[in-house]
């Protein structure tokens, strides 16, 4: 899908409504909420922060948590592991500095009024 001029980013990875609105599921905001949850937005591994992002949706894909725009997330590398950090993309998602357009809910002005509808 394209980005209308009033949504486009400079942001790679992100598309938008014609409204202007980030498109983003709900697992993607899960697993970035999960990373709110550590200690400065960080995990040690893929896999620990799968464990997190698991409290929110049991039945979650790895592929979820891997997938996010390198905006959102940047990983680095940790001896045999891979760890994540919540980028400042991410963070401003979250904070609500973002309009937003979750998949099969809709229009949200902010992550506490997308939780508040679940």
């Amino acid at each position: 899908m394209a980005s209308s001029d009033a949504g486009s980013s400079l942001y790679k990875g992100e598309r938008f409504t014609k409204a202007g609105r980030l498109l983003i599921t709900s697992r993607q905001l899960m697993a970035l909420n999960a990373l709110l949850d550590t200690p400065h937005g960080e995990v040690g591994s893929l896999a620990e922060w799968f464990r997190l992002v698991q409290r929110y949706d049991e039945y979650l894909h790895p592929d979820s948590v891997w997938r996010l725009p390198t905006s959102w997330v940047r990983t680095k590398s940790r001896g045999r592991r891979i760890g994540a950090i919540l980028g400042p993309r991410g963070r401003e998602i979250l904070d609500g500095k973002v309009p937003l357009h979750i998949h099969g809910v809709g229009h949200v002005s902010s992550i506490k009024e997308w939780l508040q509808r679940r």
